[in-house]
């Protein structure tokens, strides 16, 4: 990402729950100063829309958005409780509807 930001100029926002994610991407890309980030529950569509807000005041419109968020944990449907398989739908298949809808306005 760093290439395309300093060849045209583009700002990249990392959205991620996982705070130990944010702080290696902040390594991996410590010297650019156009990738910005953002701790974000995907799966959750309050956080996504507070979130797009937060992005839109600090850095304006969106121009492209790539959702690559997903759950890639295999599991037993017969053993697995209701609230994992519903974040798991919620992230990887839900986080899309949630993120275009809240981000296409903008």
């Amino acid at each position: 990402s760093s290439g395309i930001n300093a060849e045209y100029g583009s700002k990249v926002v990392v959205w991620d729950n996982n705070e130990e994610n944010i702080t290696r991407m902040k390594e991996r890309f410590a010297s650019s100063d156009s990738v910005y980030y953002y701790q974000v529950d995907v799966s959750q569509c309050e956080e996504v829309e507070k979130a797009t807000d937060l992005v839109v005041e600090e850095l304006g419109g969106v121009d492209v958005l790539i959702n690559n968020a997903a759950i890639a944990n295999p599991f037993d449907i017969e053993e697995s409780a209701a609230e994992e398989l519903q974040v798991t739908m919620n992230v990887n298949l839900m986080a899309h509807f949630w993120t275009i809808r809240t981000l296409l306005p903008h």
